[in-house]
């Protein structure tokens, strides 16, 4: 089940800080080295991610980045696993549908 963004943070629902699916899409993506804790000098990457109901802001965290960095682009569509936690969505996995261009 893919759901809209509009629908993570609602109670009734029951997907806040669930594993759960989403379609959106990707802007002003950023990567960057992590600059404490265990992950020191890793890469991660932040961005925007919306879709036609809401937007809010995405992290991928190092071990996640790690496998997926080959496929992270800005103003790209993806479908992405992961949970929102009230603040941003945590992607674990992405599927890219389409690159911007493409």
């Amino acid at each position: 089940i893919l759901h809209c963004l509009d629908l993570l943070d609602e109670a009734e629902y029951g997907i806040k800080n669930k594993q759960c699916k989403i379609l959106a899409i990707t802007r002003n993506l950023m990567v960057r080295a992590v600059k404490n804790g265990k992950n020191i000098g890793r890469s991660m990457a932040s961005m925007e991610i919306f879709d036609t109901t809401k937007e809010c802001e995405a992290v991928i965290f190092p071990d996640t980045f790690e496998s997926v960095k080959d496929k992270v682009f800005d103003n790209a569509v993806y479908i992405m696993r992961g949970s929102y936690n009230g603040n941003n969505f945590i992607i674990r996995d992405l599927e890219l549908i389409q690159k911007n261009g493409d």
